[in-house]
Parts: C-alpha cells; sequence; structure tokens
C-alpha cells in the first residue's frame, strides 16, 4: 500500500559509530582505549620475540624454499588488490576523498609486492635474473609507497568531498609511479645503492631505508592517533593499527642476515596483519557503514509505517487511496464517516458515486509520468448515502505503491459549516459596509504612521475628494486652515493612547473653502500596548457652526428686541400662521425673519409631527402649561432639525384675536448625545469584559452586565455600598489600594493582570485596565475599570507547564522535573542533616507482558501500577517515571535505614497483587535500587546512576527483590564490560573450544549422537561457565560469530565421525534466539553443510520455547525451511516455556528434551514423575523421539526407563568432554553405563 513508501531516512557511518560501545563509554574515547590496547599486545609480542626468538628452535630449512615466501607475499598482495577493489567498485559521492588515494596507492603497492616476489631468490628470472638486490628494492619501493600513503591519510580532512566524475583519472598517476621505479630497477640496476651484501646481510643503506619507512609509519599512526583522541573518530582506529603494524614489521627487515631468518618471517606476518587492518577500515567505510544504515532505514520504515496509519486512522479529514479506474482502494474511518458508508462497503466503490464531479476536475494528467507529486486541489458537491449534497474541498496527490502501480491520494474536508461561516460572514459584512457607506458621518482609519489606510465615500461629500485619493496621505499634512491647532491635539492625545471625543478641527475642501470636523477617534492598541492603527469618524459641522453664528447674532438682536431673549419665539395666530418670529427662530428654519412671516408653524414642521403638535396647542388655555413638546423643525435646506417647543395661549385684548407665544429651543445636538449615550451603554452591556465605574471614594455607581453575571450579582439587584475593592480577593483589594489606585491618580492609567472574585468566594484571573475622569477643575470626578476575563489563558498555560514536567502516560513528574525534585530533597537533607534515598524500581519481565498482550495493554497496566506505587508512598515523597517500566522514587526525610527497608519491601509486597487489566489479571514483580545520601555523596546523577546499577544487581540475584548500592558493584560492571571485551577476542586467540556429551540409547548401551556445547578457557579467569558469557554475547550480538563458530565445529565433527558412525548418529547445536530470528540461519546452515560435505540428517538444531514466543511466526518459517533442508529439530528445555502444547502442534518438531529440572527430583517428586510419564507418552502420540538430559543417578535413570524414555544423556553416562575424547570413546564401542558423580560447581555448565 502506499504507506509502505514512507520511512525516515537511516544513519549515516557517522552516527552508527559515534553512540559507543558495549562498556557504556563514548566512542572516540572507546576506540582510543582499543587503540592503545590492540597497539600494546602487538609491540609486548614484539618485545617477546626479541628477547627469546633466539632461544626458539626454529626450522629454518623449512623455509629455504621461496614457496613460504610466495604464499606469505600472495596473501598480501591479494588483500592489497581487495582493498583496491573495494575503493574502485563501492566508492561514490559522500566518501572522503582519502579513501581513493589508498585505494589507488594500494594497487600501486600491490604490483611492487608481485615484482618483489618474482624477483625473490629461487624464483624463476623475470625479464633480469632473479636476487636479494632486485628483491629488495621492489620491496622498498612498496613499503615507502605505503608509508607514504598513510602518513597522506594521517593528515588529509576525512570530510573533503571526492573529486566526482573524474575521480578515477587520478589512477594514472600512481600507475606512472611504479611503472617508473619498476623500470628503473630492471634496467637501470647499476644505478641503485646496494641493499644485500652475500654473506653479510643488509646493508647499513637499507637498514635506514627501513628505519625510514618505520619512522614514516609510527609519524602516520601518531597522526591516527592524535586524530581518535581528538575528534572521537573510531575508524581511525584501523588505520592507526595499520600503520603501527607497518612500523612493527619494519623493525623485523633491519639486521636479518638470510631469508630463511625467524625476524624475516615474521615481519612479513606483521605485514600481513598491517593490511588485514587496513582493509578493515576500507570495508567498514565503504561497505558495512551503507549496509548498516540500510538497516537502519528498514527499522525506521517499519516504525514510521504504523505511525504512518495511526495518523491516517485519527485524521480529521476524509483520506481516500484511488487506482486508475478511480476506484476506491482504501479509505479512513473518518471519510466512510462524512459519506454515510461503512469501511466495508467503500473498497471497489467508483469515486463518481460519491463526488459526480470527480471525472471533470483533471484527474487523467495526473497519471502521465513525470507528473507525480503535481497534484490539484478543488471544491465540488459530494453526495451523502442519504441522498444530500454538500460542499466539500478536495486535495488529490499522485503517488505510487510498493510495486509501483501509480494511485491518487485524496484528501476530502467538509466545508458545509465552513461555507454557512462564510455566507454569513458577507452578510455581516454587507450590512456593515452599507451602515458605513451610507452613513451622514465620516469614517476612516490610520496606521499607527497616521496614514489613510481607509476612508468611507461619505468624504465625497464633506472635502471633495475620492477615497482612493486618500489612502497612503497622511492626515495631518491633510490640507488644513491656518492657525488651526486641532490636528496637533489629536495626534498628541493618540500617541499617548488616549481616546478622542468631540475635537473641531478645520480642513480645506477641494475647492479651497474651510470645512469644520467634529471628530472622535479611538487608539488601536496590541497587546503589547503599542499603538496599531487609529479609528476615526467625523461629522460636518461647518453649517452647525454657522448657524451657531446666527443663533449668537439672533440672540443679541433679540436682547434688544424681545428684552434680550436667548430663545426662538414666533408669534402665532390661531391658525398657526406665524405673525412674528425673532432672528433666532429665523435661524433654526433657516430663513430670514421675512420668509418666516410669509409661511405658517405647520409649514415648518415635520409632516409626522404636526398632529402631535396640534393636540399640545389644544391643550392651551391661558392656565395650563403643558410640558415642552419636541418636534422636528424645517431647515431652509431641506433637513430637520429637533426643537424642543414651549408655548402659552395669549387672548387678544379688545376684541383682537389672541395668538399663541412659541418658544423653539434646538435639541438636535442634545438628541445627538442621548443616542450616542445609548450606543454606548449598548456596547457597554454587550461586550465580555468586565466594566465598573466608581465615584471618587470607591462606591460602585455602574456594572455591566457581564460583570454582574460572572460576580453573581442579579441585573435588578441595587449596588448599595459596594466598593472596588469589594470586586476583588483580599490581598489583590489591599494592593488595589496600596499601588495601584495611586498610580492612577498619578499618571492616568494602569494597565496589569488582577483578580476579581465572586460572591460565592472563586477567584476570576483578568487582564485589567483603570483610568481616572477628572472634572474641569482637576479633581477626580469617577474611576472607570475595564477586566477581560484570561481564565482559559490561565488554564492553558498551566497546562502546558504541567506537559512539560510530567509524563504524558502516568501523569507523574517526568526525568527533568525528577532532577530538580531531587536536588530540592538534597538541599533539605543537607539542612536537615538527614537521610535521603532514591529507590530505582524496573518492573520484571515487561517486555514480556508488551509482547504478549500489546503495548496499548502494557500501558494501561503501567498507569495501574503508578497510581498504586503513587499511594504507597508519602506525600512528601516524589515518584517519576524514568522512562519504559522503570520508576524513581524520592523518599526525603528518612532518619533509619530501616525505614528504607520497610519501604522497599512494602512497594513489593504492593506489587504482588493482581492487577486487573483488559478483564484479566496480571501479576508484576519489581526489581529496586537503592542509592543513599549523604553516605554516598554524590551529584544527583550519580545517585540515579548507582540505584541504577544496584538495581542490575537486584535483577541478577533473581528478581522480586531490592539491593542497596555497595562499591564493588561498580567493579562486578567492569568485570562483565571486560569479560565481553575478552570474549570478542576469543575466537581469535582460540580460547573457545568445543565439547561433546554423549546421548545413549539405555536399552543398548549405546552412543547414538551427542549435544555440542562450548567451553570458555580464559586465561585469567580459567573456565567461564556459558551461563555467563552467552547472555554477554546475546547483548553485544557476538552470538552470531559464536554461533557461526559452533556450527562450524559440529560440522567438523560430523565429518571426521561419519566414516565409523551410523546414518542415525547426530550432533545437537544450541540456537539462541537471535540467531533464529535475526541471522541468516538458513544460508548459514546449508552453506555449512556444503562446506564440510556432511548430511544435513546428521545435524540436530536444538531452539527453546522462549526463542519462539519472541517472533513465532518468523520462527515457523525459518524452521520450516530447516527442516525441508533435512536438519533435525529438538525442542529443548521442554515444559518450561509457554504454551508448549501449542508449539509441538504447529512447529517441526522431530525431538523432545526433557529439562533437567523435571529429572533431578524424580525419584522423590511424585509430580516431577507425572510429568516425566506424560511427556515421554505425548512424544509418542506424536510420533517424536524423547531424550531426558541431567540424568546423574542410577535411580533417575532406572525411573525414566521404566517410563519408556528411551534416550538419555548426563553425567551418569558421561561428561562433555573434548572432542578427540569423544572420537575415542567412540572408537572403543563399549557401553556406556557406568555411573559418574557430577563434579562440584559443574552441574550447571552447558
Amino acid at each position: 500500500m502506499v504507506g509502505d513508501r514512507i520511512g525516515d531516512a537511516g544513519p549515516t557511518y557517522g552516527q552508527l559509530t559515534a553512540a559507543g560501545d558495549a562498556t557504556g563509554l563514548p566512542a572516540g574515547q572507546s576506540a582510543y582505549r582499543d587503540a592503545l590496547l590492540t597497539a600494546g599486545m602487538l609491540l609486548l609480542s614484539v618485545l617477546l620475540l626479541s628477547l627469546f626468538g633466539d632461544q626458539l628452535d626454529w626450522p629454518h630449512s623449512l623455509f629455504l624454499n621461496p614457496a613460504w615466501h610466495t604464499l606469505l607475499e600472495v596473501f598480501s598482495i591479494s588483500v592489497s588488490v581487495l582493498i583496491f577493489a573495494i575503493g574502485w567498485n563501492t566508492f561514490r559521492s559522500g566518501h572522503p576523498a582519502v579513501i581513493i588515494v589508498i585505494a589507488y596507492a594500494f594497487l600501486g603497492v600491490a604490483i611492487l609486492d608481485v615484482f618483489h616476489s618474482l624477483s625473490f631468490p629461487g624464483m624463476p628470472d623475470w625479464v633480469t635474473p632473479s636476487g636479494y638486490a632486485k628483491s629488495i628494492h621492489f620491496w622498498l619501493a612498496g613499503r615507502l609507497l605505503a608509508a607514504a600513503v598513510l602518513l597522506y591519510a594521517s593528515a588529509a580532512p576525512w570530510d573533503s568531498a571526492n573529486p566526482g566524475l573524474g575521480w578515477r583519472i587520478l589512477l594514472l598517476p600512481v600507475l606512472l609511479l611504479v611503472g617508473g621505479i619498476s623500470y628503473t630497477i630492471l634496467f637501470l640496476p647499476e644505478r641503485l645503492p646496494v641493499m644485500f651484501v652475500h654473506g653479510q646481510g643488509v646493508s647499513d643503506l637499507k637498514s635506514w631505508c627501513e628505519y625510514s619507512v618505520m619512522a614514516l609509519n609510527l609519524l602516520a599512526a601518531g597522526a591516527f592517533l592524535a586524530r581518535i583522541n581528538h575528534s572521537g573518530s573510531v575508524k581511525a582506529e584501523r588505520f592507526f593499527l595499520a600503520a603501527f603494524s607497518m612500523a612493527l614489521s619494519e623493525s623485523f627487515f633491519v639486521f636479518y642476515q638470510q631469508s630463511s631468518g625467524l625476524t624475516n618471517v615474521v615481519g612479513h606476518v606483521y605485514k600481513m596483519l598491517a593490511y588485514l587492518f587496513l582493509y578493515r577500515a576500507i570495508f567498514v567505510e565503504l561497505v558495512r557503514a551503507p549496509y548498516l544504515r540500510l538497516e537502519q532505514s528498514r527499522r525506521g520504515l517499519h516504525i514510521t509505517r504504523n505511525q504512518f496509519e495511526a495518523i491516517l486512522n485519527s485524521a480529521p479529514d476524509g483520506v481516500v487511496v484511488i487506482d486508475r479506474a478511480t476506484r476506491i482502494v482504501r479509505a479512513n474511518p473518518r471519510f466512510a464517516t462524512m459519506f454515510g458508508h461503512s469501511l466495508q462497503e467503500l473498497p471497489g466503490m467508483g469515486m463518481a458515486a460519491l463526488l459526480p464531479q470527480f471525472a471533470l476536475v483533471g484527474v487523467e494528467p495526473q497519471w502521465q509520468p513525470g507528473l507525480a507529486g503535481a497534484g490539484f486541489a478543488c471544491r465540488m458537491d459530494a453526495l451523502h448515502c442519504d441522498g444530500n449534497v454538500f460542499p466539500v474541498e478536495l486535495s488529490v496527490s499522485p503517488v505510487a505503491d510498493s510495486s509501483g502501480e501509480s494511485l491518487l491520494i485524496a484528501i476530502v474536508r467538509d466545508i458545509s459549516a465552513q461555507a454557512a461561516m462564510l455566507e454569513s460572514l458577507r452578510a455581516s459584512e454587507a450590512r456593515f459596509r452599507g451602515y458605513v457607506e451610507n452613513t451622514p458621518d465620516w469614517i476612516w482609519e490610520l496606521d499607527a504612521q497616521g496614514y489613510f489606510r481607509y476612508s468611507s465615500p461619505r468624504v465625497g461629500e464633506i472635502l471633495g475628494y475620492a477615497p482612493h485619493e486618500l489612502i497612503g496621505k497622511s492626515f495631518v499634512s491633510f490640507p488644513a486652515v491656518p492657525d488651526d491647532d486641532g490636528g496637533e491635539a489629536l495626534v498628541e492625545a493618540l500617541r499617548r493612547g488616549q481616546q478622542v471625543n468631540a475635537l473641531q478641527l478645520q480642513r480645506l475642501h477641494r475647492d479651497g473653502q474651510p470645512v469644520f470636523l467634529e471628530i472622535s477617534c479611538i487608539p488601536d492598541l496590541g497587546s503589547n500596548g503599542v499603538l496599531q492603527g487609529v479609528r476615526c469618524i467625523g461629522r460636518d459641522i461647518t453649517q452647525r457652526r454657522h448657524n451657531e453664528q446666527l443663533l449668537q447674532q439672533s440672540e443679541m438682536r433679540l436682547r434688544q428686541a424681545f428684552d434680550y431673549a436667548s430663545l426662538g419665539i414666533a408669534l402665532v395666530s390661531i391658525d398657526w400662521r406665524l405673525l412674528r418670529v425673532n432672528p433666532a427662530l429665523a435661524a433654526l428654519a433657516g430663513l430670514a425673519e421675512k420668509a418666516c412671516l410669509q409661511l405658517s408653524l405647520r409649514a415648518l414642521v415635520h409632516p409626522d409631527d404636526v398632529e402631535m403638535l396640534q393636540r399640545y396647542m389644544d391643550r392651551l388655555d391661558g392656565y395650563v402649561k403643558p410640558r415642552p413638546v419636541e418636534v422636528r423643525l424645517l431647515h431652509r435646506r431641506g433637513n430637520y432639525l429637533w426643537v424642543s417647543i414651549t408655548a402659552g395661549w395669549v387672548p387678544g385684548a379688545a376684541g383682537a384675536a389672541g395668538h399663541y407665544v412659541v418658544q423653539f429651543i434646538d435639541v438636535s445636538q442634545r438628541r445627538e448625545d442621548e443616542q450616542r449615550i445609548r450606543l454606548l451603554s449598548s456596547i457597554l452591556d454587550q461586550t465580555r469584559d468586565f466594566v465598573c465605574m466608581a465615584d471618587p471614594g470607591g462606591r460602585i455607581e455602574y456594572l455591566n452586565p457581564s460583570a454582574r453575571h460572572a460576580l453573581g450579582i442579579a441585573m435588578d439587584e441595587a449596588l448599595g455600598d459596594l466598593s472596588l475593592t469589594d470586586l476583588h480577593p483580599a490581598a489583590m483589594a489591599r494592593l488595589l489600594l496600596s499601588r495601584i489606585l495611586p498610580e492612577v491618580e498619578r499618571t492616568g492609567f494602569w494597565e496589569g493582570e488582577t483578580a476579581w472574585q465572586t460572591r460565592d468566594g472563586q477567584s476570576i484571573p483578568t487582564l485589567q485596565t483603570m483610568q481616572v475622569h477628572r472634572n474641569g477643575d482637576g479633581h477626580v470626578e469617577y474611576w472607570s475599570a475595564i477586566a477581560h476575563d484570561i481564565s482559559e489563558r490561565k488554564r492553558f498555560e498551566s497546562q502546558l507547564m504541567h506537559q512539560a514536567t510530567h509524563d504524558a502516560l502516568t501523569g507523574l513528574p517526568n526525568r527533568s522535573l525528577l532532577h530538580d525534585r531531587l536536588e530540592m530533597a538534597m538541599a533539605g537533607a543537607r539542612r536537615k542533616n538527614c537521610l535521603l534515598a532514591v529507590m530505582f524500581i524496573d518492573l520484571d519481565e515487561f517486555k514480556q507482558i508488551n509482547e504478549l498482550y500489546g503495548h496499548k495493554f502494557g500501558d494501561q497496566l503501567l498507569e495501574k501500577v503508578s497510581k498504586r506505587l503513587r499511594g504507597g508512598l508519602r506525600e512528601s515523597d516524589t515518584l517519576a517515571r524514568q522512562g519504559g517500566d522503570s520508576f524513581v522514587a524520592v523518599l526525603a526525610d528518612i532518619r533509619f535505614m530501616q525505614d528504607m527497608i520497610e519501604l522497599a519491601e512494602k512497594i513489593l509486597s504492593t506489587l504482588a497483587i493482581p492487577f486487573q487489566v483488559a478483564q484479566r489479571d496480571v501479576f508484576v514483580a519489581a526489581s529496586i535500587g537503592i542509592s543513599v545520601f549523604p553516605l554516598e555523596n554524590d551529584s544527583s546523577e550519580e545517585l540515579l546512576r548507582k540505584a541504577d546499577v544496584a538495581v542490575c544487581r537486584a535483577k541478577a540475584q533473581g528478581r522480586n527483590c531490592y539491593q542497596f548500592y555497595t562499591a564493588d558493584m561498580d567493579d562486578e560492571v567492569l568485570h562483565s564490560i571486560e569479560l565481553e571485551a575478552d570474549l570478542r577476542r576469543a575466537l581469535s586467540r582460540d580460547e573457545l573450544a568445543m565439547h561433546f556429551q554423549p546421548q545413549i540409547d539405555i536399552v543398548s548401551g549405546q552412543i547414538t549422537g551427542a549435544e555440542a556445547l562450548i567451553r570458555w578457557r580464559h586465561p585469567l579467569h580459567g573456565m567461564i561457565s556459558p551461563a555467563e558469557f552467552i547472555p554477554l554475547a546475546e547483548k553485544s550480538s557476538f552470538i552470531f560469530s559464536i554461533g557461526e563458530w559452533t556450527l562450524n565445529q559440529a560440522c567438523l565433527a560430523i565429518a571426521s565421525l561419519a566414516p565409523r558412525c551410523g546414518p542415525d548418529f547426530r550432533i545437537a547445536v544450541n540456537l539462541s534466539a537471535q540467531q533464529l530470528l535475526q541471522g541468516d540461519l538458513l544460508s548459514l546452515v546449508r552453506d555449512t553443510l556444503a562446506r564440510h560435505a556432511v548430511p544435513a540428517a546428521a545435524l540436530e538444531l536444538e531452539i527453546t520455547e522462549t526463542a519462539m514466543i519472541q517472533d513465532p511466526d518468523t520462527a515457523l518459517d525459518v524452521l520450516l525451511q530447516l527442516h525441508d533442508l533435512g536438519v533435525s529439530i529438538a525442542l529443548d528445555d521442554f515444559g518450561t516455556g509457554y504454551s508448549s502444547l501449542v508449539y509441538l502442534k504447529h512447529f517441526p518438531v522431530d525431538v523432545l528434551k526433557i529439562d533437567r529440572t523435571f529429572v533431578a527430583d524424580i525419584g522423590h517428586d511424585a509430580d516431577d514423575l507425572a510429568i516425566v510419564s506424560a511427556v515421554v507418552q505425548l512424544a509418542y502420540k506424536l510420533q517424536m523421539k524423547v531424550v531426558a538430559e541431567g540424568v546423574e543417578t542410577a535411580q533417575q535413570c532406572e525411573l525414566l526407563q521404566a517410563n519408556g524414555c528411551p534416550l538419555m544423556q548426563g553425567y551418569f553416562f558421561a561428561r562433555p568432554m573434548p572432542f578427540d575424547d569423544f572420537e575415542r570413546l567412540l572408537a572403543a564401542g563399549q557401553p556406556l553405563h557406568l555411573p559418574v558423580e557430577p563434579q562440584a560447581g559443574q552441574g550447571g555448565m552447558r
């Protein structure tokens, strides 16, 4: 599928070697140590040969024949050619250029060594007569070339790029150099100095040449060693050993007298060793490192595929894979839910059934070669299974599956809610834009520098400019009337971040006429309080200003004409004709006084207000004066002004007609102010922020609905004597009185985080601003506060802090928080002079639980374990998850060591109670390591390390126990590290040996086979049990080398014994789980059998149930192939593992081996006897052979025979023995029945 193509890139060679070795040291330190150790051993061997070489009985006559020399040189030449071949065939971009230089140079070395070998005394004449002089000249040329290239390699940068496509041409100079040297030696020998004198040995010049070569090699070795120490380069270790070995080799060629001398022979051997070191370095750089990267990439691919599957199944959008026929190959759950189908219905369904427009969006070009990764995206309508149509957003990309077949991946997103929201937003925007563009006021926005970034169309009517003409221009530099300082006042206010209300200023119209503007501005402050822009609204008050001037003039005339009356006054007849008007009224109407007299009052009033005014006038009788009525008065320009009318009836005198005296007051501004107040009140009522206003004494006069709701104050509830301090917790109230209010009174503004308190005592975190508002005298008129609820932000910040310091699965502190807690606990222990314990708690065999039940099951178990552990500790203790199945408990304020012991035992007993997970009882045990402070007066990291070392000791003691750290534990760890290092060299030192324990047919007493058992005789520690070194080999992957060696030894034994043994004779070899599951076991067995020409039926491979349970599918596949090859399969330690009967049913098992634990107590334990009898009968029923292990007494033998077990092995018959002894035992042909008691300490060695 598509997921098969997704994977992580593998590591580089540097990453593979930089991790370190099994000792736990960094790679550079480990390489430096190993290099010095190996070099020391090589130097020691040279010194030993120098001191005792003369005492050896050296067979000089054996090497008088030049064949030995040719044989040694052929090996060196072969290695040189291999170095060149690897460099030539595997070198590519990205490898250091110095590698190819070494490869080319060693081709030249190989050629010179060939010429040297052909020129050796005793060899047929080649071009010119063979002899010591000719041979030595070729020898020195080869050594100088090798030393020179190693010295170059030690100094050259290893990270330089290779020469590109022309790097092969670099071979030509090497060949020319070798050709020139060869020509000189062959055809111009008289020009060369004498290097060897017959009967005397080498000349002084030859010795000095050898010294020079030795010096060059030592210089190169020193440079390589410095590179290891300085940069931690692991690969430089082998180059160092190569150069050092070459230097040691040269030391043997300084003073030899004859070619058959010991020094000459050993010198050639050291040269071979140096070439092998160099070959190993080139091989690792160019062959093995890429293979390791490939293997790492494969493992990363498997992990990434699982991650991809998890992401695909949890994706919020629908994801579908489509083939070339636009049929669905696979879909995720969200895609199925989106269309109302089940996941089982979708495969094979055509996309046109779900997306009718799918075939019209250009899918076909995506299949064309070269377009992979191009893709496309579009929107279309989708069809739900119930027939409903809904909009979706579609993204399509071409990919290829693991077989190369072209596919499409489509991501489908349901945008129904988004489309509805977008439509609502467009409608809202249209309404707002309609309001802005049709309001009589001018609305605009300025950026932080005062430049226009928006203007409503109203500016054209007010100032004569189109909106786009203002964008990008400065408001301050906008044409202003001279001596008008309103713009500067506006800029200064906005610079302080203050709101501007009803500021009047003048600007010039496009035609040059001044225009009065009344503007209000609100600064847009960002979250950091920095000015981001300004929003402004302006009104043309030119006419109003003009009317005000007229009103002032009218008032002046009215005071003169009507006793300085300041109101618009009119005398109105009973039929509403204007008899007389004052200038103020004329100004209100925008008419001249005479023009007003030509009109009736009805003509000046808005038609909708005439009836109301009529009712008002009808109530006038000269005695009652109704409350004033407000109507709209017609202005000359056609607009209406709101006026308040107060009228009185004045009866006529002497029969004259009466008239009304009507006063007109312009209330337009008041009405506008009231409208603005209502608008502001609506904003305050609708905002989610808390808004509060208080008098100078701090008593609350206003709380908006949001504040009332949050604080628990009903809308109709009187605020009473509620004060500003009552809105906050006690501590915040004190801060408000002591710092915040004084600062606001001093500066006029304050902003910061506070907390408000509800009536039930809950605290609400807020971001609050406070302002002081003063009257004209400068005294405080009221306080205002606006607070924004930041509870959600605080919760989010707290959540982030918790996630950064706690384990996501268990909620326990993670390593980072554990380190802080431990440092604090150590400081407290010093201060209180008490003990502190660090307990490292590691669950036993938890890996098997994951393998048996899955990681989800394991995670659920870890959560329950963490809760139980936490419940068993004190509140002052810290429990943290170290990672995986490990926990760390920090126990502070400990007075006695007994307290730690009791707590450790309590933890073990608590964990012994079974856990209920997924309706399954699970038993868990743990090993605990304890380090104590200040007994271990170390850092926190060292305390954790020592607790970890102690837990390893607890596991080695049998698990489910606790151990305190002691200093000897570090010695054991060091011993294990040294033992593992020695084990890696055991094969080359020939320290491993194969012993054979006979398997006896109890009826005939004859040997029917043997089990091959490995033994290690350590030069310092003596015989080491396989139970000790086999786990080390498995941990370091050295088990593969041991397994290959063991199989080879077994096949050698089979080949040697075949002539005297029957066709049913078998040699059994034990296999580890790693060999079975990770190595190429089938090829190894097939090749080994073929190499030794032994039949597969003579080989028996023993496996344990534990090996099969780790990966049953892989184990079954490998065993079936081995069985088909003809190899016999034996199930070792039967009955001690898991699900034995299941394996007998499914796996190709030929032999059952009854474990020694059942045989040991068979004489006095009825249960063991019953188990043995049942296993024997089961084997017969399944037509399998059965072998009893560990038979050590006659009683055991008799009981096994009585219960039908025919084949046995154990000390009762014979101990494991070397092959020579085993071969003599077979040759004797005597039945084995004499008892052999086991030696102390060897009963468990296999």
